[in-house]
């Protein structure tokens, strides 16, 4: 090829300029949200499988872009991503392919390497750490096509047989599974033929009135701790667990309950009983499965201080049992305890046990039910009366109903969406610490609403019909992602722009520093004539040789260019391509070669 003189001075100035010049523009992406998981540090999917991230980065939770630092606004971190989720302050992402990708804090109080990647280091970026994954759990668990569950991370009970080992990387718990409960000890699986098996830690009844301590195992007769999965019950479809301290003014704990629906729609339960909670007509705690009532498709539970199952059965009657403390059972009375289902409603769709003691249930036609503690009138039915002892009314044509978990933010809100897109509210908030603001009647946010995500940490978001995301709420850390920390008391919308960086005209391949010369491999993309430029660096930025070369490929071709260039106490080689005579400007992106 022949070189036209440039001087090294006018190379050096092209080589500074681009460190200290910014070729981009932030251009309006253009898809639609799909998801949204709030957060310190929140997290969005877009439907052409983006995934955004915005917030305050503490504790590990990085962006994901390689750096510690938080976002103001949303920053495009992968793409072909069809499911997120998140654990404390790690995160996991299943990509188009069916791989799992994982970062983020790599410790956690309870486990160091959480995130899978053979290492207990923290992660700036998303590593792969699974193929063919069909779904993800929080404590260290997934699940891929061919049915077949891993674990990781430290965890006394992960299911392969060992106790207290730290495994870095994922290891095979199990085969041929349909579904997994694993977030906490007991763990359970049901496999593809409908049989249930369970492993982990047993639990304890402890009662300090007469300091007896009596142990509860996993549901397989025994009171023992299962290392490897054990079988428990066969021809189950689902299963509820709960674990929960009742009474503990009193000096009571009890253990896990569990209940399991076969396919027969029967329901069968285990483990702690000392209220009656498993509906078996004693108070005795039970080592096996015992079946317990016939025609349920769906139970719901209340676990505070205060205790209620709620079954629905096959033919959408609405059962409960338990604490009956504020009337939150429905059935008309207060502080009178059911250790036997009691009926409560016809026509129910579904049921929701709110942990404020207040229940809801939307019936067959859309309409909104519901029922137990009023206070400040926040249960959204127009009464005074601090108790509702039976369902009531709060509205029609009920889509999807949430409310939020948020007491240290002094909120109890909830949450709908109508079938005509409508998205409301009601409850009380007590935004400064003193002031309570009470929305005693639904009151509507907004229209056509598809999804929505509600008080966590104090922030609201929902998605429209048109993709957009919007949000308001808790922002002193910038965790709504609209460019401010300025808490909002109204919903803005949250746009995500993309950098668009130029320089696309040329690419550089690669870049391999030879004994005598450095080799790069360019590929012309656009018809624009360039110089390639090489210049070897120590680490602190200091140029100690340039060179360069101009290019006479046509589009589409690929070549190797080959330079001699200095490197001899070089700690790196940079290569950009430029354009121009009188002005010079990039036509790739920069590529660095490191020199061991």
């Amino acid at each position: 090829m022949k070189k036209r003189f440039i001087s090294v001075m006018v190379l050096i100035s092209i080589i500074f300029s681009s460190n200290l010049c910014v070729f981009s523009e932030a251009v309006l992406y253009d898809s639609k949200f799909e998801s949204i998981i709030p957060g310190i540090m929140s997290t969005a999917v877009m439907e052409d499988g983006s995934l955004w991230r915005w917030g305050a980065s503490k504790n590990g939770n990085y962006l994901g872009n390689g750096t510690t630092d938080g976002s103001l606004t949303p920053v495009k971190i992968m793409t072909d991503v069809k499911e997120y989720y998140s654990y404390g302050d790690a995160n996991f992402a299943i990509k188009d392919d069916n791989s799992l990708w994982s970062w983020g804090s790599n410790d956690n109080s309870v486990s160091k390497g959480i995130l899978g990647n053979g290492t207990t280091d923290d992660s700036l970026i998303p590593i792969k750490i699974l193929s063919n994954v069909r779904k993800y759990y929080k404590n260290c668990y997934a699940l891929d096509m061919n049915g077949t569950l891993w674990g990781w991370g430290k965890n006394n009970y992960i299911g392969d047989g060992t106790n207290n080992a730290n495994h870095l990387s994922p290891v095979k718990i199990a085969e041929n599974v349909k579904e997994a409960y694993v977030g906490s000890d007991p763990k359970y699986i049901i496999k593809n033929d409908g049989s249930l098996w369970g492993w982990g830690m047993r639990d304890m009844t402890y009662v300090s009135l007469n300091n007896q301590h009596e142990y509860i195992g996993i549901g397989d007769g025994t009171c023992d701790s299962q290392l490897s999965p054990v079988k428990i019950l066969d021809n189950v479809k689902e299963i509820f667990l709960s674990s929960y301290r009742y009474g503990t003014s009193g000096g009571t704990v009890s253990p896990y309950s569990a209940f399991a629906i076969k396919n027969d729609n029967t329901l069968w339960a285990w483990g702690g009983n000392q209220i009656g909670q498993l509906v078996d007509g004693t108070t005795e705690d039970r080592l096996a499965p015992v079946k317990v009532m016939d025609d349920v498709k769906k139970i719901d539970h209340r676990y505070d201080e205060t205790v209620q199952w709620f079954a629905l059965k096959t033919d959408d009657t609405l059962w409960g049992w338990g604490v009956n403390y504020s009337g939150t059972l429905g059935v008309g009375r207060d502080r009178v305890n059911f250790e036997e289902p009691v009926k409560i409603m016809n026509d129910v769709k579904n049921v929701f046990a709110d942990n404020y003691d207040m229940t809801f249930a939307v019936k067959q036609d859309g309409s909104l039910w519901g029922w137990g503690v009023n206070y400040e009138n926040s249960l959204g039915v127009n009464s005074d009366e601090e108790y509702v002892m039976s369902p009531t009314k709060i509205m029609d044509n009920v889509e999807v109903f949430t409310s939020t978990d948020a007491f240290n933010y002094g909120e109890n809100l909830k949450y709908a969406i109508k079938t005509d897109g409508s998205f409301w509210r009601w409850g009380y908030e007590n935004e400064d610490g003193e002031n309570i603001t009470n929305i005693s009647t639904p009151q509507k946010i907004s229209d056509n609403v598809v999804k929505c995500a509600v008080g966590v940490y104090g922030m609201n978001f929902f998605i429209k019909e048109d993709g957009t995301l919007w949000g308001w709420g808790y922002n002193d850390e910038g965790t709504l992602g609209d460019g401010t920390n300025v808490t909002r008391q109204n919903p803005v919308e949250i746009k995500a722009y993309e950098e668009i960086i130029e320089g696309d005209e040329y690419t550089i391949n690669s870049i391999n520093v030879l004994q005598q010369s450095v080799r790069a491999s360019v590929t012309k993309n656009k018809d624009i004539s360039a110089i390639l430029i090489l210049s070897s660096k120590s680490e602190d930025g200091t140029i100690i040789d340039v060179n360069y070369e101009y290019l006479s490929l046509s589009k589409g071709d690929t070549e190797n260019v080959d330079l001699e260039l200095n490197t001899k106490g070089a700690d790196y080689v940079s290569g950009y391509i430029w354009s121009g005579i009188d002005k010079m400007q990039p036509v790739s992106k920069e590529i660095i070669k490191n020199i061991n």
